[in-house]
Order: C-alpha cells, then structure tokens, then sequence
C-alpha cells in the first residue's frame, strides 16, 4: 500500500513538498499505529505477531554497524527496544514476523538473520529504501 501527500502553501514552503511511505497490508492482523496523539507510551502497541519470550532474548545483544557505531538490543515484554545513537527515537520495536520487527515512531524495520546453526550473527536496518548492515559482537560468557 502507498501513501503519497503533498503540501502546497507558498506562504510556508518555497516549492510543494511531497511525502511517500510504504506500507504492508498483512490481512487478518492488526495494523501498528504510526501516530497515537493521545498515549506517548508505547505499552499500548500491539503487534500482528506474538514472539515467545525466549525467541526476542535470543535478539539481546550489541550489533556493530561500523566503527563508533553500535546498537544496543534488549527484549521488553513482547517488543524489543533498540538503542542506536544515529536513530535515537526509533526505540520500541514491535513484532511483524519471528525476525522481522518495525519501530512504533518510524518507516523503519529490522530483521535479525540467523547462521546455519541458528545463532543470530546480524541485524539488518531498513527504512525509506536504505539498509544498512550490522553485525553481533562475541557473546561473552
């Protein structure tokens, strides 16, 4: 599904701007609220998909994006919250599939990628047609 708005008021902008976003209609499902003017928590969100709790701990972790940029993991409940300095407020991510999870604020999703042995190795940001790649530190014992 596409949404496509362009805003026209010459008094506020020098020319017309347009916004496009790309969403996923996944039937039978609840579709996430992007805008909630009324609640600023994000206890309220629902998901589409319940992940056990034991699956979202697997997630928990550090993730390197590159050098001086990391991405905290952690499992809330049945949301992960991400913390990663170049996106600060996409915190609460919420359950779209077993690996695929978006961020309550935003148009950006991440989905956490698995070896053949089943340990998760990466953690892939996307959002407005960007991806970036990021790779889980050594799991030290």
């Amino acid at each position: 599904m596409e949404y496509e708005m362009t805003m026209d008021d010459p008094k506020v902008f020098t020319k017309p701007v347009t916004l496009r976003a790309d969403k996923t209609l996944v039937p039978d499902t609840v579709i996430l609220e992007d805008i909630c003017d009324n609640e600023r928590s994000g206890v309220h969100l629902v998901s589409g998909v319940k992940v056990a709790p034991e699956v979202l701990a697997k997630y928990a972790g550090t993730y390197e994006f590159g050098p001086g940029r990391q991405a905290v993991v952690t499992a809330s409940a049945d949301q992960l919250i991400i913390q990663d300095s170049a996106h600060p407020a996409d915190r609460l991510f919420v359950a779209r599939s077993e690996t695929i999870f978006l961020s309550s604020v935003s148009m950006a999703s991440v989905e956490f990628v698995k070896n053949v042995q089943g340990t998760v190795t990466q953690m892939v940001r996307r959002e407005g047609g960007k991806t970036e790649n990021a790779t889980r530190s050594a799991v030290r014992n």
